[in-house]
């Protein structure tokens, strides 16, 4: 009796390290892609922060629409923060799958003799 419960106890921890591991693939592959789609898009805001850093400059800042430099500029910086906010989550997501996964993988691997 007691060997069929450590039994099901290892096949259960097994198991659970399975998941978490595959969870992980699916979260690192998440993560890989938010992060390319962050650069991509970080990239064109940078474009839009030099031409209205250009167009301020170019002008004359005392010529130059203030309220919608304001404006455009409190946009970018809105659009930065959220997709970074984003993947921070999914990082600190992963990050404690990540720990699970230690800790899981600690115990199978102490149940397992070679």
């Amino acid at each position: 009796m007691k060997a069929t419960m450590k039994i099901d106890k290892v096949s259960d921890e097994f198991f659970d390290f399975h998941d978490k591991v595959n969870k992980i693939l699916v979260e690192q592959e998440e993560i890989f892609a938010t992060h390319m789609a962050a650069i991509k898009e970080d990239a064109k805001l940078l474009t839009s922060e030099s031409e209205l850093i250009q167009n301020v400059q170019g002008v004359g800042f005392m010529d130059y629409d203030i309220d919608l430099y304001v404006k455009k500029l409190e946009y970018i910086i809105k659009k930065k923060l959220k997709m970074y906010n984003l993947l921070s989550k999914k990082l600190e997501v992963f990050k404690h799958n990540l720990k699970e996964e230690e800790e899981i993988s600690s115990k199978v691997k102490d149940t397992f003799y070679f």
